[in-house]
């Protein structure tokens, strides 16, 4: 989130609190642009656990100039970009590149490749549930997410879109069944460095201003903070939310989301797990694989020592959560 001034607030909370009229404008543009769903596509999207370099992923890979993909300045009208290309030509404060909200040496500013596909969601399929489940995805529902793709590669030019959706995973499943010519990357890392760094961001993130509430609810970004809405495989019950303080919660996080993910890898052949540890070698083999233009000086293993964490936590549970790291580890050699 870039800091927005008093008229980004206005505008934001003008354009973007109603789901009627958010609707209205992405229904507006389809009909403007006769849109057509284009699932064979050979687009990108990176979906994991937040907190395993995805950021850094994403915007390697946009800078290699074969994608297209969501930044700031799309918004507030992001459902509509005939709309938003207007806005643009307008004076905006654009404000001045900074460290982001995270505090982890990201710097971004209102050009910044962002995670903005919840909007799309939080309009058409919000979930009410206080914990993420795999969800399955009306077909329809599917086409019109197909033709806001369009709309955006439409307006901004390109023929690949390139996206972040660490809050998707609910819905990966069906989203790779659908764009089965896509590439789904799924970034993991150690469970304790990012069980570590997703309990760091719960900290950070745990009060938020009522902007700043509306804003996140709008784009879905429920990984962490006071809008934290866990990911459940299975029948398993909500957690409690009293532990989010606690090393154990965030690695049995970890856990539920990569065991399931792990599974999704072995089902759907264009799901390629990629590690962090070693994510700048990995995706050199992949672009070579691939023909991918990959920036990959920015992918650096900040890692801190964990040694430490291994006191704080279940045994039991770490020792599962490393078992469900060797098989990913297992099905990056598979699959690169």
């Amino acid at each position: 989130m870039t800091g927005h001034g008093l008229t980004d607030r206005i505008l934001h909370l003008a354009l973007l609190s109603s789901r009627r009229f958010r609707r209205f404008q992405f229904d507006s543009e389809c009909q403007r642009r006769k849109s057509t769903a284009s699932p064979e596509r050979q687009n990108l999207f990176v979906c994991g656990l937040a907190r395993a370099g995805s950021t850094a992923l994403t915007r390697s890979l946009y800078a290699g100039g074969q994608f297209t993909a969501t930044t700031y300045t799309m918004l507030p009208l992001l459902l509509s970009p005939s709309w938003s290309r207007q806005l643009e030509r307008l004076p905006r404060r654009r404000g001045e590149r900074g460290e982001r909200s995270h505090r982890d040496g990201i710097h971004i500013d209102i050009d910044s490749v962002e995670a903005l596909d919840g909007l799309f969601w939080s309009t058409f399929f919000p979930a009410a549930a206080p914990v993420q489940r795999p969800r399955a995805v009306p077909g329809e529902l599917l086409r019109q997410y197909a033709c806001f793709i369009e709309n955006l590669l439409a307006a901004y030019g390109g023929e690949r879109y390139l996206a972040k959706m660490n809050q998707s995973i609910d819905k990966l499943a069906a989203l790779a069944s659908y764009f089965q010519r896509s590439l789904f990357l799924v970034p993991f890392r150690q469970p304790l460095a990012q069980a570590g760094s997703l309990l760091r961001q719960q900290q950070n993130f745990a009060r938020l201003s009522w902007y700043e509430r509306r804003y996140f609810g709008w784009l879905e970004h429920h990984e962490f903070g006071a809008l934290h809405r866990p990911f459940v495989a299975g029948e398993a019950p909500a957690p409690a939310i009293d532990d989010l303080d606690r090393l154990d919660y965030w690695l049995r996080r970890w856990l539920d989301a990569y065991h399931y993910l792990s599974g999704l890898v072995d089902e759907h052949e264009q799901l390629l797990p990629l590690r962090y540890e070693t994510l700048a070698q990995d995706c050199d083999r992949l672009g070579q694989a691939r023909g991918l233009a990959i920036a990959t000086a920015q992918l650096v293993n900040r890692n801190r020592d964990t040694e430490s964490l291994r006191d704080a936590c279940d045994p039991q549970l770490l020792w599962e959560c490393e078992q469900v790291y060797a098989r990913l580890t297992s099905q990056v050699e598979q699959r690169l």
